[in-house]
């Protein structure tokens, strides 16, 4: 049976909500961009410095950078959700294991399911979406923050597809029109072209955590927002 009082959202609320968010945010979304962008660059120069960006060695370069990615993503997560004043608990390194480790199992257990159908996948994609914020705003552990993402977004898989789909849609769109191809390593472009490639994957990551939080935002920020005003 359906919750009555389970709040469900369109793609348009939530890019409405993204867009709000941006508003109020631009400098720190901006500073984001640049995080995402500065580390994959940093990353890719290493790359290119100890000659690991040859073709062969792309599944290397993609699973090395993993927890680099997975450190600035809890970063600009944390940011976003302060500055939003979601409730969000204070950076523990508590915080960062329990998003790091939901963070695996989810990549894990979406792998599978894209490997089975595909649409398992997608499913486990679009209901564990805003798992790490659990984590990061109410402090829970790995599998809570699992649980209490799949509750939450109930009802509203619809509106969270359309809103990661356009996301994606745009980043494989940009990655292809600025590198002829996908997913190419740091060796196989020009350096000036893997600084433009790098800044756009900055943008879209950026864009992506600013849906992220509006995803959650609309579908548990009401109750943060009250929580944590009740100091105020």
């Amino acid at each position: 049976m359906a919750d009555p009082f389970q709040p469900t959202i369109s793609t348009g609320d939530i890019l409405a909500e993204a867009g709000a968010l941006f508003a109020r945010n631009r400098v720190l979304v901006v500073l984001a961009a640049a995080l995402l962008a500065g580390e994959l660059f940093a990353f890719d120069m290493l790359l290119q410095w100890f000659g690991l960006g040859r073709p062969g060695t792309h599944a290397l370069y993609s699973l090395a950078n993993i927890p680099l990615r997975l450190l600035t993503d809890y970063t600009v997560a944390t940011l976003l959700i302060a500055s939003e004043r979601l409730n969000p608990r204070r950076w523990s390194i508590m915080s960062l294991l329990s998003y790091a480790v939901l963070s695996t199992l989810a990549g894990l257990a979406m792998l599978a399911g894209f490997a089975a159908l595909i649409v398992p996948g997608v499913v486990l994609a679009i209901r564990w979406s805003i798992a790490g914020n659990f984590a990061i705003a109410r402090g829970l552990g790995p599998v809570d923050s699992l649980r209490a993402s799949w509750r939450a977004t109930r009802g509203s898989a619809g509106g969270i597809f359309g809103a990661l789909a356009l996301v994606g849609m745009i980043s494989v769109i940009g990655e292809f029109a600025l590198s002829g191809h996908l997913g190419s390593t740091p060796a196989q472009l020009p350096p000036g072209m893997v600084m433009v490639r790098d800044v756009f994957t900055g943008l879209t990551g950026a864009a992506g955590a600013c849906i992220n939080v509006a995803i959650y935002a609309l579908l548990a920020g009401a109750q943060d927002k009250t929580i944590g005003n009740v100091f105020d």
